[in-house]
């Protein structure tokens, strides 16, 4: 007779796969990207799937004669838009405020 169970056995195996499982949803996260216009025209921002900021695309000709304190606070903005997003899609398109 084995000393495991029969349930016991199965617990193991499906533990290993519900791991796998998490590893396989974690990667998805991190390779998942959103992108959301600067407002203006100014250019992009991209964020991962947890919503940590990836990159800022900066259209040089857009920006060319604008001042630093208009241009910021539109990144910022489009920053917080592609994190909301990214956080909608992560709980299945639930938003919070």
């Amino acid at each position: 007779m084995s000393p495991l169970a029969e349930g016991d056995s199965y617990t193991m195996v499906g533990s290993g796969f519900e791991e796998t499982r998490r590893a396989e949803a974690v990667r998805q996260m991190a390779d998942r990207r959103v992108e959301v216009p600067i407002d203006g025209g100014f250019g992009a921002v991209l964020v991962d799937g947890y919503g940590d900021l990836v990159d800022v695309q900066i259209d040089r000709q857009a920006v060319r004669y604008t001042e630093p304190a208009r241009l910021a606070p539109k990144i910022l903005q489009a920053i917080q838009e592609a994190q909301q997003k990214a956080n909608a899609a992560a709980n299945g398109g639930a938003t919070y405020g």
